[in-house]
């Protein structure tokens, strides 16, 4: 009787045990392993940082290795090693079958970063993550591409994660690593400013432990180390060739070179953390190349239209500018269009798009064609009826016209020009750099106020 009280106390004991407190560890007993779980999507940010920018495991140090020393930073052209690993016969020494690293960096960005960044973007888009903690992962995406394409050239970027990723151009990876690092900053700089102290990444990031402040460092430093691959004429310059006066795009002001393109490449030089310096050169020289090929310059501003003949000797940014031909004539003057001018003379400006016109329609209005060396000398020919008429860029000679009340535009010449920054051929990254300050510009209202400024009207839409 006793023994089967205690069978009983026992089985009233365990069910005791399950009514109460052993019901803790339910949800545990019960759930698949092998399941989605709900997990800390922030988690991600240490699957970015793993053995792509630090190494965290003994495989890993191994895999960071060759993906930076032994392989990244030498085709990167960021570092060599001077030790004589493997013999002397390795990837670094051009070895590329003796060692098996050729692809460990393609192969750290696309399986280690990307993967986890794309749930970032996912949980960004989607409101689970703020902009601060997508900003870290931003910039640690751009350290690990950037390695890339300076390693292999094109690579699948923007359409990661979709049906089809196609292989893009250097110059189009560069282009939007700058303007997603520019973002990441911008986020990181407003963070660091106003909650320094938050550090919500505490617990996942094996780098900072969440210090803003110093992501903050490490994101302009990606900038500068993507800015270096530019090379300057002068240490710590922009060298800019120009050709004055072309008001209202560059000309003397007050003792100052001031204008429209002076502004925009400001921004160029600010964003490369230089100073500007202008060089006032020969428009013809500009234009054919001359003087970037010569490194009289690291780039060409100077109200140029894009075209064919002068893409076969320099590279160009996207355009800024639009513009057409117009015909500035003396106040009074009977010349509305080139088809008065049949037995006149037309003047025009050296090397412009202007003079390749009037040459083109010369046959057809019969004018005589007289050419100056720059606009200045040609707008006072007019203004003083040394000549009858001139043609150049309805911008310049509106301006000039306005500044002139002895002259007036009689007609514009719809050409359908667009000016563009030139760079030296094959310089990539300047051209890149150019292009993201100009979208940015864009985008920030920059663009805008400095249009205001010279044109005196808004930029069209």
């Amino acid at each position: 009787m006793t023994r089967i009280n205690h069978i009983k106390l026992g089985l009233l004991s365990a069910a005791a045990c399950m009514a109460a407190s052993c019901t803790g560890d339910f949800d545990s007993f019960n759930t698949n392993p092998d399941a989605v779980q709900q997990i800390d999507v922030k988690n991600y940010i240490t699957t970015m940082e793993r053995d792509a920018v630090i190494p965290t495991s003994d495989e890993g140090a191994n895999e960071y290795q060759r993906a930076c020393n032994l392989m990244g930073d030498t085709f990167g052209g960021y570092f060599a090693p001077i030790q004589a690993f493997n013999g002397g016969s390795y990837t670094c020494t051009y070895d590329l079958d003796g060692t098996d690293y050729n692809n460990v960096p393609f192969s750290v960005a696309f399986t280690n970063v990307m993967p986890a960044w794309l749930q970032l973007k996912y949980a960004h888009e989607n409101g689970q993550i703020t902009d601060d903690i997508f900003a870290v992962a931003e910039v640690i995406r751009v350290m690990a591409l950037q390695r890339a394409t300076d390693i292999y050239g094109p690579i699948p970027v923007s359409h990661f994660g979709e049906t089809e990723n196609p292989y893009e151009s250097q110059q189009t990876v560069y282009e939007n690593l700058f303007r997603d690092l520019d973002a990441a900053i911008a986020t990181l700089t407003e963070y660091a400013t106003n909650s320094a102290d938050a550090h919500p990444l505490e617990k996942v990031d094996a780098i900072y432990q969440g210090d803003y402040p110093k992501w903050l460092k490490l994101a302009n430093s990606v900038k500068l180390r993507m800015a270096m691959r530019i090379r300057f004429v002068e240490p710590g310059k922009l060298t800019t060739c120009t050709h004055l006066p072309y008001e209202p795009f560059q000309f003397e002001q007050g003792g100052r070179k001031v204008g429209f393109d002076v502004d925009l490449v400001d921004l160029v030089a600010r964003d490369l953390g230089l100073q500007q310096k202008l060089l006032d050169a020969p428009f013809e020289g500009i234009q054919s190349g001359e003087a970037l090929n010569m490194r009289q310059c690291d780039l060409a501003a100077a109200a140029m239209t894009i075209n064919d003949v002068r893409k076969r000797n320099m590279d160009f940014s996207d355009p800024y500018f639009d513009a057409d031909q117009a015909l500035l004539v003396r106040a009074g003057a009977p010349h509305p269009d080139l088809a008065s001018l049949r037995g006149k003379v037309l003047g025009v400006q050296l090397g412009t798009t202007g003079e390749e016109y009037a040459r083109a329609h010369q046959g057809e209005f019969g004018y005589r064609v007289r050419q100056f060396e720059d606009v200045a000398l040609l707008e006072s020919s007019v203004q003083n009826g040394t000549i009858d008429a001139g043609i150049n860029d309805n911008g310049v000679v509106r301006s000039f016209a306005k500044n002139h009340p002895d002259t007036r535009v009689t007609a514009i010449i719809p050409t359908g020009e667009k000016y563009g920054i030139a760079v030296q051929k094959q310089n990539v990254p300047l051209r890149q750099r150019i292009n993201a300050t100009l979208a940015e510009a864009k985008r920030s209202g920059e663009y805008d106020r400095i249009y205001r400024k010279w044109i005196g009207a808004p930029p069209p839409k």
